[in-house]
């Protein structure tokens, strides 16, 4: 007499309960802002360290066709200073003046 194989069930798939569903978008909703939020932190850095307020006239003027003089406001000494180096020299000139 020849053996007989034994059919195995299939295992039935996990029905995933309405807890779980919300749990997991609200993750990607909160992982969403982290990165959005990330991305903005990031791009502000990146442009605050590379670029001062003579390259941003210069982006302005090219691409608003407006001609602004940035002379009239700020010191050519400050306006070839990045941003980051602008404020701190900035707050070097309040703690002088504010005597500390």
């Amino acid at each position: 007499m020849a053996k007989r194989k034994t059919l195995k069930k299939k295992p039935t798939p996990k029905k995933n309960s309405g807890g779980s569903n919300i749990f997991m978008l609200l993750v990607g909703i909160l992982l969403g802002i982290v990165i959005a939020f990330g991305g903005v932190a990031g791009g502000g850095y990146y442009f605050a360290t590379n670029h001062g307020v003579k390259s941003t006239m210069g982006i302005v003027d090219k691409y608003a066709d407006i001609k602004f003089n940035y002379s009239d406001y700020i010191a050519e000494e400050y306006a070839s200073k990045t941003y980051v180096e602008l404020v701190l020299s900035l707050s070097d000139i309040a703690k002088e003046l504010s005597g500390e």
